[in-house]
């Protein structure tokens, strides 16, 4: 089960999967889009509204393991570029970043996770069961700033590059978990590598420039559904 938290202005979330669904209106991709926007997190409240990033995303990695997934994280960050129309890459030597992609294993998981919260305790056993937890922030007009994304190691590649994919989609701002949608980055029981074209449809419309920061729920639904609708119809490809 994917765990999650609201922490104004802070989103925390685990790596797995949960149910997130409003009632459905008979537009599929809609639905999809409504549960990982504005669904239940796991203190049953649900974001009032829309969060989404307006500028570039520099990543920078940490932690000793780092090294050996800077390929796979960068052929990620080049989808999700592709997909939402951001800027998305890794820092180069010296250059600030508003992302930070972290490595432990589970020795080292409170100290990884110790410079960024003040009590990093209750996010261990989320990073035992699930493998990657991610945290955003958010101004007041809804805009994310920053994210960090922690990873344990000693898990198979496989795992932990579809680890990598989920938290990284997720801090665009699809911040929940819809078990119904697969296959998908979204459900907590696909393994995914890659991004699904259900998937890239979902980044695509929040990232419409008609779908705007701090959108209530009704208002980005008016928005984004015709948008999907056009798409309805395309075939989802794992």
């Amino acid at each position: 089960m994917r765990l999650a938290w609201i922490l104004m202005p802070l989103w925390l979330i685990g790596c797995g999967g949960g149910p997130a669904m409003f009632s459905p209106s008979g537009d599929p991709l809609a639905d999809m889009f409504e549960a990982v926007t504005f669904g239940e997190v796991i203190d049953r409240q649900r974001p009032k509204s829309l969060a989404k990033w307006q500028g570039a995303l520099t990543i920078r990695l940490d932690g000793d393991a780092a090294p050996q997934f800077r390929a796979t994280i960068a052929g990620h960050a080049a989808s999700l570029a592709n997909a939402s129309g951001l800027s998305i890459g890794l820092a180069g030597a010296g250059e600030p970043a508003n992302v930070v992609i972290a490595f432990g294993n589970i020795d080292e998981l409170e100290g990884l996770i110790a410079p960024y919260l003040s009590d990093p305790g209750f996010m261990v056993p989320m990073m035992l069961s699930s493998g990657c937890v991610f945290l955003y922030s958010q101004d007041g007009t809804h805009r994310i700033y920053e994210a960090k994304i922690f990873v344990r190691t000693g898990r198979s590649a496989t795992g932990t590059s579809a680890c990598l994919l989920s938290d990284m989609t997720q801090i665009l701002g699809l911040a929940n978990d819809a078990d119904y949608i697969s296959p998908s980055v979204f459900n907590g029981h696909d393994i995914l590598t890659v991004l699904t074209t259900t998937d890239e449809l979902l980044i695509r419309t929040l990232y419409h420039p008609t779908i705007s920061p701090g959108m209530t729920r009704r208002r980005a639904m008016r928005r984004a559904r015709p948008l999907l609708l056009q798409a309805d119809g395309l075939p989802v490809r794992p």
